[in-house]
C-alpha cells in the first residue's frame, strides 16, 4: 500500500464562509411537519425544506452576499464562497427580515489557492473538508469552527469527491496521481484513496476512467454505517464500457469485490441495502439505458426502481428514498422499495438538479433538525 504523511507547512489563509442558521418555529399548523423526516435543498441563494407530503417551506433566503453550494447532513449548516467577500450575508425569512447569521471568514492572504471547491460536511457538521488547488498540486484542507488547516498534499495529482466516514475520522476520495484528469469533467485514471485526520493517506483500489454521463465521478464514495467498508464505482478495464459498483474493506488487504453494474449513491442506515444507478450499455441503435435499483447486500436480491430516478438517497430512518429527475427541479419521493409516493417540482425555487451537484445540494435530515 502507498502512504503519504503530512509534512510541516504554513496554514494557508483564504476567503471561505461557513454559514449557520437557526430558524424559529414557523406556526402551529406547520409545526406538525416538524415530526416528519424531510430533505433540505440548496439552490443559489435559497434553502428549502421539502416534505414527503408535498409541503415546501423556505428556510432562509439570501438577498445579498453569498450563494449557497453545499448543505450539511444535519440541515443546520450551509457553505458558500464568493459574493461580497465581507464574511457576512444578509438573509430574510418569513419571521425575521434581515436575519444576520453567524459566518466564519478567512480573509485574503499572500498564499491564496488558485482553485478550491468540493466542500464536504462531516456527519455532525463539525468539520468541512475542502479540495484546494495550489499550482499543480491538489490538497485537502479541514475547516472547523474558527480554524483552517492542511490535511495532506498530493503533488501533481487531481483529487475529487471527498466523503467523510460516519465517525468523522477519515475521508474517502478519488485521486488521479498522474495529474492528467480533468477536474471539471472527472475524466481520468482515478484511484480510490482514504486519509485519516493525521494526514495518513492510502490507496485502496484502482477506479479507472469512466464515462461522464455515468455519474461515476460525480457521486462521492459511500461508507457503510459502521465505517468498515467503502462502496465505489469503477470500470474494470479500458475495453469495458460498463461501470461497476465495488466494495472495498480498508485495512484487510483484500481485493475489492464487484457487486453489480452502476454507481452507488447511498446505503440504508442498517447497512442492508445499497442504492445504485447504472448507465447500461446496449447495442446500437438503442444507446445506453438508465437503470436505478436497490441491492440487498445480504442476499444479493435486486429490486428495480422507476427508470426516471437518478442516484436515490436513503432517508435516515431507512423507510424512504428521494431521487431527482436529471436536469430538472423535480424530486421523487418513494418508499424504501422504490414505490413512488410523491413527485414535487421546485421550479422557480431552485436551480435544476444535475449530475455534478445533486450529491451536495440535497440531504435528508431528522425531524426538527433544520429548524
Amino acid at each position: 500500500m502507498e502512504e503519504f504523511r503530512l509534512s510541516a507547512s504554513p496554514i494557508l489563509v483564504l476567503v471561505g464562509i461557513l454559514l449557520v442558521w437557526s430558524v424559529p418555529p414557523l406556526c402551529p399548523a406547520q409545526n406538525v411537519q416538524d415530526g416528519i423526516e424531510h430533505v433540505v435543498v440548496t439552490g443559489g441563494k435559497a434553502i428549502w425544506r421539502v416534505f414527503p407530503s408535498g409541503t415546501v417551506e423556505p428556510v432562509v433566503i439570501c438577498t445579498q452576499g453569498i450563494p449557497f453550494s453545499v448543505i450539511s447532513p444535519t440541515g443546520h449548516c450551509v457553505y458558500g464562497t464568493g459574493g461580497l467577500r465581507t464574511g457576512r450575508g444578509i438573509f430574510e425569512n418569513k419571521q425575521r427580515a434581515g436575519l444576520e447569521n453567524l459566518a466564519i471568514s478567512f480573509h485574503l492572504g499572500t498564499d491564496v489557492p488558485e482553485y478550491w471547491d468540493q466542500a464536504c460536511f462531516s456527519a455532525d457538521a463539525s468539520q468541512v473538508a475542502l479540495r484546494c488547488r495550489i499550482g499543480r498540486d491538489d490538497n485537502i484542507f479541514i475547516l472547523t469552527l474558527g480554524a483552517f488547516r492542511p490535511l495532506t498534499r498530493f503533488t501533481g495529482a487531481v483529487i475529487t469527491q471527498l466523503s467523510w466516514s460516519p465517525d468523522g475520522r477519515a475521508l474517502a476520495f478519488y485521486c488521479d496521481p498522474t495529474g492528467r484528469a480533468d477536474p471539471d469533467f472527472y475524466r481520468g485514471p482515478f484511484e480510490l484513496w482514504t486519509v485519516d485526520l493525521a494526514g495518513n493517506a492510502r490507496k485502496l483500489a484502482n477506479a479507472g476512467d469512466v464515462d461522464v454521463l455515468s455519474g461515476a465521478r460525480s457521486i462521492r464514495p459511500v461508507w457503510s454505517p459502521d465505517g468498515q467498508r467503502v462502496y465505489f464505482s469503477s470500470r474494470p478495464d479500458r475495453a469495458s464500457k460498463q461501470v461497476w459498483c465495488y466494495v472495498s474493506t480498508p485495512g484487510t488487504g483484500q481485493d475489492p469485490e464487484p457487486l453489480g453494474h452502476g454507481v452507488p449513491s447511498s446505503i440504508s442506515p442498517d447497512g442492508r441495502f445499497i442504492y445504485v444507478t447504472s448507465l447500461e450499455q446496449q447495442p446500437s441503435p438503442h444507446g445506453p439505458r438508465v437503470r436505478p435499483y436497490r441491492l440487498s447486500l445480504g442476499t444479493r436480491e435486486v429490486t428495480e426502481l422507476q427508470p426516471t430516478m437518478r442516484w436515490p438517497k436513503s432517508s435516515l430512518s431507512g423507510t424512504r428514498i428521494v431521487s431527482c429527475s436529471f436536469g430538472t427541479t423535480v424530486l421523487l419521493f418513494a418508499d424504501a422499495a422504490g414505490l413512488v409516493t410523491r413527485t414535487i417540482d421546485l421550479v422557480e425555487k431552485t436551480e435544476p438538479l444535475g449530475i455534478q451537484d445533486w450529491d451536495a445540494r440535497v440531504h435528508w435530515v431528522r425531524p426538527g433538525e433544520s429548524k
